[in-house]
């Protein structure tokens, strides 16, 4: 189902009314494949689902919030375990708190630490497979 906007005249209206049509959810069939195969063999959940949205919505949103909660919590349990050693190897590399920093300025407050985490790791894979020069 297309979305209207209230002002089809303005060009920015435009350009998201466009967005809107051309939007396609993109799909991994790898993934795709093994849901539908994890859907097949759990019918009464599924079921249980299809209720809860129907019956239910703010509950349904509530129950997908949940499992995304938790996704985070965890992704920022192993965040606070990294976090220590990531600063204490940027703080021992010249130049490399800066270098981070610069990179995650634009990440929301509540994201930097993991922001960091991650930025640091790409840092040292790039420094440990750069090539070493040939030796004359």
């Amino acid at each position: 189902m297309k979305l209207k906007l209230q002002s089809p005249n303005t060009s920015s209206s435009t350009k998201t009314q466009n967005v809107i049509d051309d939007f396609q959810p993109r799909i991994n069939p790898e993934i795709d494949a093994r849901l539908t195969t994890f859907i097949e063999a759990n019918p009464r959940s599924v079921e249980y689902y299809r209720q809860l949205i129907t019956e239910n919505p703010e509950r349904a949103v509530r129950v997908i919030m949940l499992s995304r909660m938790l996704r985070h919590e965890d992704q920022m349990r192993l965040v606070a375990k990294q976090l220590p050693i990531a600063r204490k190897w940027a703080e021992e590399t010249p130049g490399m708190i800066q270098r981070i920093e610069e990179r995650i300025k634009e990440v929301a407050p509540g994201l930097r630490d993991r922001a960091f985490v991650r930025e640091a790791m790409r840092q040292k894979a790039r420094m440990d497979f750069r090539p070493v020069a040939a030796a004359r």
